[in-house]
């Protein structure tokens, strides 16, 4: 299945993007270490919010196959960039919160479904991707 994605240069270094079946738009804006203002996501963010968010869906659709829901289900992606060569994402280190109450069989489950998000196997060797899943909220930091 193919999603068309139309794109306008916004000026002032922000672009708009728009998905065709939806219609929903999304802002992106440089950020404060490349020349921007930061009034957006980056590219590089939504990089990581797109490894984020479909480790979530795939989750969700996995736990839902299985009788059950994933909420509440927190996460949070630290994106870095590299330091050194050409400016690139270096790592995107994920952090799970799973729901309370799963058994140990769905909390294996939904570990599982997470190792096959598109988005990921979509991501070259040269970022780190780390994927840890931790048992409360409180373990998330803020």
């Amino acid at each position: 299945m193919s999603t068309l994605i139309t794109c306008h240069y916004l000026g002032d270094l922000q672009t708009e993007a728009c998905h065709s079946h939806s219609g929903i738009r999304l802002r992106t804006d440089a950020p404060l270490d490349n020349n921007g203002k930061a009034r957006s996501f980056s590219p590089t963010d939504l990089l990581g919010t797109a490894l984020i968010t479909c480790l979530l869906t795939i989750m969700a659709i996995a736990a839902r196959n299985h009788g059950f829901e994933l909420e509440p289900c927190p996460a949070n992606v630290v994106k870095t960039m590299g330091t050194t060569g050409p400016r690139r994402v270096e790592t995107l280190a994920v952090q799970v919160a799973l729901p309370p109450g799963l058994s140990l069989s769905q909390r294996q489950l939904l570990m599982e479904a997470a190792r096959t998000c598109p988005v990921s196997n979509s991501i070259g060797a040269g970022i780190n991707i780390t994927v840890e899943f931790v048992n409360h909220l409180d373990d998330l930091p803020g």
